[in-house]
């Protein structure tokens, strides 16, 4: 099936997401640094009128303008809720990957009129005790640039501290510009562990064995804390199983959308 892109203005930011199918809708929510591009290879897969999958480019990636000033988790899913109302979805399945699966989650907790199933996609949420690493990380993110431009790193600025950040795997951070430094920072010091217990939706979690930036040990914590849900290892997969197993992930959650 064609793949459309369109382009709209919600709460005054340009806003680009693509389209596929027709039907009911479903509704992608893209990772840290990904966008409806990334998505493409699993739009290919598209295969049937029953529904219709629906990604935007969130405010700060891909296509989308930036948001005017840093956001939270909050703000985000008070955008999606003005996307809905500008596409006019009232209702629709809602797939979160990674950072987006932040957003899915807080969305589905405190409105879950809106949602009539939750499929999370190696989603991030789950806070953990920082290791050593990620409180050197951290560090950086507060005095970093201070740090750069000591005489002895300030010649190799950008080469030293791209590699010191891919070393630490924090190039998420490195990558981002202006407001989505601290839309970065805001976004993954919250913890939303405590809030999965009280989703009642269909829920299904889907996440890679061999994922390097979420473990697959919280695919476990959140399927404990989601009553009912349903989770679906895939065995070698990575963190981006939408660019790796596209068709596997496809049929996975068409399987679970076409339950009765």
């Amino acid at each position: 099936m064609q793949i459309q892109e369109h382009r709209i203005i919600v709460q005054g930011i340009r806003v680009t997401y693509k389209t596929c199918g027709e039907g009911s809708p479903i509704v992608v929510l893209h990772g840290w640094g990904g966008s409806s591009d990334t998505w493409k290879q699993f739009l290919k897969e598209c295969d049937t009128k029953n529904v219709q999958f629906i990604i935007p480019d969130l405010p700060g990636f891909g296509k989308s303008d930036d948001p005017p000033v840093s956001w939270t988790v909050s703000d985000y899913v008070h955008f999606v809720l003005d996307f809905f109302k500008y596409i006019h979805i009232q209702k629709a399945v809602l797939i979160g990957h990674s950072f987006g699966g932040r957003i899915a989650i807080k969305l589905a907790v405190r409105y879950p009129e809106k949602v009539s199933a939750l499929i999370l996609v190696a989603s991030a949420g789950v806070k953990h005790t920082k290791s050593l690493k990620q409180r050197v990380g951290n560090f950086l993110a507060k005095y970093g640039r201070a740090l750069f431009e000591l005489p002895v790193l300030n010649k190799f600025f950008t080469f030293s501290r791209k590699l010191l950040y891919k070393a630490l795997r924090e190039q998420d951070y490195v990558a981002t510009r202006g407001v989505m430094k601290d839309t970065f920072k805001n976004v993954i010091d919250e913890d939303l562990t405590d809030l999965l217990g009280t989703i009642a939706l269909p829920t299904l979690i889907v996440w890679g064995t061999n994922d390097s930036y979420v473990p697959v040990s919280d695919a476990e914590v959140i399927h404990s804390k989601i009553k009912g849900s349903m989770v679906e290892l895939i065995q070698g997969g990575r963190h981006g199983l939408h660019r790796d197993v596209p068709k596997r992930l496809y049929r996975i959650i068409m399987h679970f959308v076409s339950r009765p």
